[in-house]
């Protein structure tokens, strides 16, 4: 073969240069998968505010005269899956109605209501916190949750996180 022949011929294509390409186009592919599930988290959600929800969860004569009333209802269903219980204990103290969280704030556990001791005692680490839900004693960073709570037509709700 001579040195002139071989010029007018293509170029043969070797594996090093497919493998060096085909690597190039994995890694824009990962690229381009990674920058746009990143956009997710970078752009601003078109609505951010969620609308709250009302959970009616009892008639008002089921109210106590004085002290506490551990209510548990059916909490909102994430997509495909069932209802959630949810717990809470409404509060009526001199002309005051509120209701608490059952959800101690040290690791999310569910507080009981303790009659003999007047307090709402944590089973997990024995926080305790009183009857306004403050922390009297153990482990529990803050006062357990207050949630909006009014009474409309004789039933009474709780206006519940969307």
């Amino acid at each position: 073969m001579s040195k002139g022949n071989k010029k007018n011929r293509p170029p043969v294509f070797v594996r090093r240069h497919f493998l060096v390409s085909l690597a190039q186009a994995m890694f824009a592919l990962v690229v381009l998968f990674f920058g746009s599930v990143s956009l997710v988290f970078l752009l601003p959600r078109k609505n951010l505010t969620r609308q709250p929800r009302l959970v009616g969860i009892l008639d008002e004569e089921e109210l106590p005269g004085q002290g506490v009333k551990r209510i548990e209802f059916a909490g909102a269903a994430a997509a495909g899956r069932r209802p959630v219980n949810q717990r809470v204990f409404v509060v009526k103290k001199a002309a005051r109605l509120f209701a608490l969280s059952a959800r101690c704030t040290h690791l999310g556990c569910l507080v009981e209501w303790s009659r003999h001791r007047q307090r709402f005692v944590c089973p997990c680490h024995g926080g305790m916190y009183d009857d306004e839900g403050l922390v009297v004693q153990g482990p529990p960073s803050g006062p357990l949750a207050r949630i909006p709570i009014f009474i409309r037509d004789g039933r009474v709700y709780l206006e519940m996180d969307g």
